[in-house]
């Protein structure tokens, strides 16, 4: 397996960084589950990690930066599923469109292609 191609990067150091920021935010997200967030230190989550605080802070200047990278990515994964989507619905003022469903909808969810 070509680590660089599976990370869609040209170089190997790369692929390292983006998997090790990665592993970084796995963790974290592990650590806060288990002991809260103010009971997870940077030296807690770098070494479940296995690497050393100055790795973690080269990636993140703070715990906060990570958790707002977090926050970040659970707001984009919850606005992906919005059907229709949320920007769309404020914009237009109407939360029941008549183009993606009914009042129903918001109960049942969608039909079209969903389980």
């Amino acid at each position: 397996m070509n680590i660089a191609l599976t990370y869609g990067v040209t170089s190997i150091r790369e692929a390292q960084k983006q998997m090790t920021r990665r592993l970084l935010l796995e963790m974290a997200l592990e650590l806060f589950e288990q002991k809260g967030y103010a009971a997870t230190t940077v030296d807690d989550i770098a070494v479940a990690v296995g690497t050393t605080r100055a790795t973690f802070y080269a990636h993140f200047p703070s715990k906060g930066q990570l958790m707002l990278v977090l926050v970040a990515r659970s707001n984009r994964i919850l606005s992906e599923a919005d059907v229709p989507p949320l920007r769309s619905v404020v914009a237009s003022g109407d939360r029941f469109r008549s183009g993606s469903g009914s009042r129903a909808n918001l109960i049942s969810g969608p039909t079209s292609g969903r389980t």
